[in-house]
């Protein structure tokens, strides 16, 4: 068994988050996360490479498993705990959780640094903080030693990232090795292969390989066919055109997707396609 210590007074973000995943992690490799403690830690504790010492202690020692940034550099790129955790377990991907970034910024930098990193007045970034996350930490910092039932929700919240950074790895590959691209005029159309949960990762896949794809194709999620969308809100395509073509289940009024009957072969993905633009 092991111990996570973290500072104590006012809770933050970063720690909160870096536990969660520390307890999810470690109890997937068997390893039980006895207590949370939020004190300062002793000497021999820092020394100890069983126990884990997050947000505090001024030390950056992740064999030693001390994950504090407070001691840097104030001019140094921006780091937190939560981000230091999770690049210790290898999944410090900005793509796949891309509120790291945020995470790193307002932690280390504050808000007001990061309201102009991001082009927003600090009113706006105060108003987008999410009341659920003031309440979860409002909790959290209620204790000194923090009670069972809040270490299980923790390892809830920790294991659904490690969910789902393993799912997102998965279906990077299977978008590289089984997606494929057409043209349909001078438009590139993606054909999604994913069997389930069509939507996972296929933007942040296109944002970086095929930038240019303006139609997604994917199986429909609520019948046999397929869905056709359009990427981004294109200006270009409006799938309302194609109402009452026999070959479409559902088309939306607001044009951005249309649902066919049945599975479509590339041509008549092709034909389909071509008469959603406007002015075809």
């Amino acid at each position: 068994m092991t111990i996570i210590i973290t500072h104590p007074g006012k809770a933050h973000r970063d720690e909160f988050v870096a536990c969660c995943l520390v307890l999810a992690h470690d109890r997937a490799a068997g390893v039980v996360v006895e207590d949370i403690h939020r004190r300062e830690p002793a000497r021999e504790e820092l020394d100890d490479p069983d126990t884990w010492v997050i947000d505090v202690g001024g030390r950056y020692e992740p064999e030693l498993l001390n994950f504090d940034h407070h001691q840097f550099d104030r001019d140094q790129e921006p780091q937190c705990a939560a981000s230091m955790v999770f690049h210790h377990f290898g999944m410090a991907d900005e793509t796949i959780f891309p509120w790291l970034e945020v995470t790193r910024w307002i932690d280390s930098k504050g808000p007001f640094a990061t309201a102009k990193e991001y082009d927003l007045s600090a009113d706006t970034l105060f108003l987008l903080q999410s009341p659920v996350e003031a309440q979860m930490l409002q909790l959290f910092q209620e204790y000194a030693v923090v009670p069972k039932y809040l270490l299980r929700i923790m390892d809830i919240i920790g294991d659904g990232w490690v969910d789902y950074f393993r799912k997102r790895r998965a279906r990077e590959k299977l978008l590289a090795e089984c997606g494929s691209v057409f043209v349909v005029g001078q438009y590139s159309v993606f054909v999604n292969p994913a069997e389930n949960d069509f939507a996972l990762g296929v933007e942040e896949y296109l944002r970086e390989r095929h930038p240019t794809v303006a139609v997604v194709v994917s199986k429909d999620d609520r019948g046999p066919g397929m869905s056709l969308f359009r990427r981004n809100d294109h200006p270009s395509f409006d799938f309302s055109r194609l109402a009452s073509d026999a070959r479409i289940a559902f088309a939306h009024n607001g044009g951005f997707i249309a649902k066919t009957k049945a599975p479509l072969s590339a041509t008549e993905l092709k034909e389909l396609i071509t008469k959603a633009i406007k002015g075809e």
